[in-house]
């Protein structure tokens, strides 16, 4: 768990999009307190979610990435963190129509065990 990503998990139409990926995933690394000296919150988040506002192919990509981020995470404040970007993220764009329904079915589905509590999501914006 927790092993940095090398190579983007879709194959992109564009390769000069891979770096991009890659610096997507280490971004919420980041933003999820998983990297030693974190910057402030907000510029980290905005540079995650920016290159998928202005790149559409990136959406399905960064909606995957933070899906496994908040599947099976051992350290339950790294997955609240993720909880929340992949909040800010269907916020600001939509997932394709290829990945709509699945990432619907994701999010219905959490078992209710990995449901942050309203003191667990309170506790992880208030402390960020």
């Amino acid at each position: 768990w927790g092993k940095p990503f090398d190579k983007p998990l879709h194959k992109l139409s564009d390769s000069r999009l891979d770096k991009t990926a890659v610096d997507m995933a280490s971004g919420i690394a980041e933003f999820c307190g998983e990297t030693k000296n974190p910057r402030p919150e907000i510029p980290v988040a905005r540079e995650v979610l920016e290159p998928a506002v202005k790149e559409p192919e990136l959406r399905d990509e960064l909606f995957c990435l933070l899906c496994r981020h908040t599947t099976e995470n051992p350290k339950r404040s790294s997955e609240m963190r993720a909880w929340q970007l992949l909040c800010l993220a269907c916020k600001s764009f939509p997932p394709s129509d290829r990945l709509r329904d699945s990432l619907l079915g994701f999010c219905l589905n959490v078992p209710r065990r990995e449901i942050p509590t309203r003191r667990e999501w309170h506790d992880s914006v208030s402390h960020s």
